[in-house]
C-alpha cells in the first residue's frame, strides 16, 4: 500500500492555482470588467511564481548563461532607465508647454479686450463730441454771434 501525505490533495490542488504572470495580464486586458473582483489578488501570487521561477532557471544555469542573463538585464535596466528620464522630460514638455500657451492666450485674449475698449472709448467721445456740437456754436453761428457783438 502506498503511502498518503496527509495534505497531499491540498499541496495539488495548491500547485494546480498557481498563476502565470502572462496569464494575469491577458485575462486583465481581455476581461476588463473582472479587474477588482478575480484579477488584482492574483497579481501578487504571480509576480512572486515568475520571480521564483526565474530565480530558479538562473540557479540552474551554467556560468555563461548567468554572465549572459546579467548582461541582459543590465541592458534593458539602462534602456528602462533611460525611457524613464526620457519621459519625465517629455512630461516636463508638454506642461511647459500648456502654461505658456495659457499665458499666450490670455495675453491674446487682453490684447482683444484692450482695443475693444479703445474702440468703445473713441466711439464714446465721438458721441460726446457729437452731442456737444448742439451747445457750442461753429462756422456761420459762430460768424454770426461775433457779427452780433460788434454790432454793439
Amino acid at each position: 500500500m502506498a503511502e498518503e501525505k496527509p495534505n497531499g490533495g491540498e499541496e495539488e490542488a495548491k500547485e494546480e492555482r498557481k498563476e502565470k504572470l502572462y496569464d494575469v495580464v491577458q485575462r486583465l486586458i481581455f476581461e476588463p470588467s473582472k479587474i477588482k473582483a478575480t484579477l488584482v489578488p492574483l497579481f501578487p501570487e504571480a509576480s512572486r511564481n515568475y520571480s521564483r521561477h526565474l530565480l530558479l532557471c538562473f540557479r540552474q544555469a551554467s556560468p555563461l548563461r548567468r554572465l549572459l542573463f546579467i548582461s541582459v538585464a543590465t541592458v534593458t535596466l539602462v534602456a528602462l532607465s533611460g525611457l524613464v528620464a526620457f519621459m519625465l522630460f517629455f512630461l516636463a514638455a508638454t506642461i511647459n508647454a500648456i502654461f505658456v500657451s495659457l499665458l499666450i492666450s490670455l495675453a491674446v485674449a487682453g490684447g482683444f479686450l484692450a482695443l475693444s475698449f479703445a474702440f468703445v472709448t473713441a466711439i464714446y467721445i465721438g458721441a460726446l463730441s457729437d452731442g456737444l456740437d448742439s451747445f457750442i456754436p461753429c462756422g456761420w453761428e459762430l460768424e454770426r454771434a461775433l457779427n452780433l457783438q460788434s454790432d454793439l
